[in-house]
């Protein structure tokens, strides 16, 4: 039952989410609270011990569409960031000469002016 709320280990034992299921209320979330909290006690990391090739294979298959879509947006960026470059300069230019002609309008309006 559980496993169909996306609750398929201890790590996935939370208040919020066990509470949310019609039927779990406080004593039993509880109890399953208690219950990961123990099996978090009772876990020893041994860095001897490889990780199950099964395991593997299941990871990479759920995350494999994650990391093409991340190594996608990796392998643009070089490309996206030359884009954005060349506007900027772009518009750097036509700032540039914008600034330049009101600079000009500016001198011209000022000697037209020392003439009065």
């Amino acid at each position: 039952m559980l496993a169909s709320f996306g609750i398929e280990t201890a790590a996935d034992i939370e208040l919020n989410r066990i509470i949310a299921i019609r039927g779990f209320g406080f004593a039993l979330t509880n109890t399953l609270i208690a219950w990961r909290n123990r099996k978090e006690r009772q876990f020893i990391f041994n860095p001897a011990k490889d990780i199950d090739p099964a395991d593997m294979a299941r990871l990479n298959q759920k995350y494999r569409p994650s990391k093409i879509r991340i190594e996608r947006a990796l392998l643009s960026g070089p490309e996206q960031l030359a884009q954005i470059k060349s506007e900027i300069l772009r518009k750097r230019q036509t700032l540039h000469h914008e600034v330049s002609n009101a600079t000009k309008a500016f001198a011209q309006a000022k000697a037209d002016l020392s003439l009065l």
